[in-house]
Formats: C-alpha cells, sequence, structure tokens
C-alpha cells in the first residue's frame, strides 16, 4: 500500500480491506513513502503511529480514520479527501497540514483533542448539514452540528475569516 503509484497501492488496500486488515491494527505504527493514496477506500483504517512522508491522499476516503499519534513529514495532499469522524489526535507534522482543501472534516478530532470547529468551511460539510435538514428535517445549529461551544465555532470562524482569504466561498449564516 505504500506504493508511489497509484493503481498498486489502491489494488493492496483493496485487498487489506477484504481481510479486514485496514481496521484491525495491522497498518499501526508502519512507514508510507511517497505513497499515491489518492482515490482509496481507507474507511476506518487504523493508521495510529504510523509515518506519513510526501503522502498524496487526493479524493481518499478517510471517514473514521485513525491518525492518533501520527507523523506526517514534507507535503501531505488531502485535497478533496473525506475526513469526517478521523482522528488526529497527538499528530506531529513537519509543515502544517493543509486541510483547506479537503472535502469534509465534520466531526474530526484534531491534533490537539478537540473537535474541529468549521474554520475551513468545507463543501462536503456544508452538503452534510443542509442533506440532515432536508433529507431528515433536523434541525440544528452550525455549532451542535460540528459537536463544539458557540464560543468554539465563533473563534473557528473568526480564524477563517482572518486567515482563509476569498478564496472560501461558502458564507455560514450565523446559527
Amino acid at each position: 500500500m505504500g506504493s508511489q503509484y497509484n493503481h498498486i497501492a489502491t489494488q493492496a488496500a483493496n485487498e487489506l480491506n477484504i481481510h479486514g486488515w485496514l481496521q484491525d491494527g495491522s497498518l499501526k505504527f508502519n512507514e508510507f513513502t511517497k505513497s499515491d493514496l489518492s482515490n482509496t477506500y481507507l474507511f476506518q483504517v487504523d493508521f495510529e503511529g504510523a509515518v506519513f512522508k510526501e503522502v498524496n491522499f487526493s479524493n481518499a476516503n478517510l471517514r473514521h480514520a485513525n491518525f492518533k499519534n501520527a507523523k506526517f513529514e514534507g507535503k501531505i495532499i488531502f485535497d478533496n479527501t473525506i475526513l469526517a469522524y478521523a482522528n488526529f489526535e497527538g499528530c506531529s507534522s513537519s509543515k502544517p497540514l493543509n486541510f483547506l482543501d479537503a472535502y469534509e472534516l465534520g466531526m474530526a478530532i484534531m491534533r490537539d483533542g478537540k473537535r474541529y470547529d468549521g474554520r475551513y468551511r468545507l463543501k462536503g460539510d456544508l452538503k452534510m448539514f443542509k442533506e440532515l435538514f432536508t433529507k431528515f428535517g433536523v434541525t440544528m445549529s452550525w455549532p451542535d452540528f460540528y459537536g463544539v461551544t458557540e464560543d468554539e465555532f465563533d473563534e473557528g470562524q473568526k480564524w477563517a475569516n482572518e486567515n482563509t482569504g476569498p478564496r472560501r466561498f461558502i458564507n455560514f449564516v450565523k446559527y
């Protein structure tokens, strides 16, 4: 799965998934160098303590992934990646992890052990929020959606307004 060739990495991930080895801890503390894991289904993968060097996760489904205490080195790409419910608690990185271009991060646990607060204004989070209302009639505030307090949500939105600039087109309506 650590291949720089996407078709090999994807085939390996599929094989590991069939045997349940993505979720059973078999990948804990492994090293992935220059791995192209783009477009790979890695639902509930357990990468606890793993080391990632120059890894491409673009368009991957990492929903419920466990990255607890993982180490990220060099360029790590999360473009259009599903990261909802992922756990990044205790992670370290040689460069800041860029989640601005991820697709979804709702309910994820960030490095500091706190829930993601909505600051990146991701398209997938907005879509999920709208679907909860339109399909299921669920009404909730943005802070409730993210599982954070109103103050934490407001702090994240303040950060977004100051740091993400005009590229962020989603205007989160005040709850």
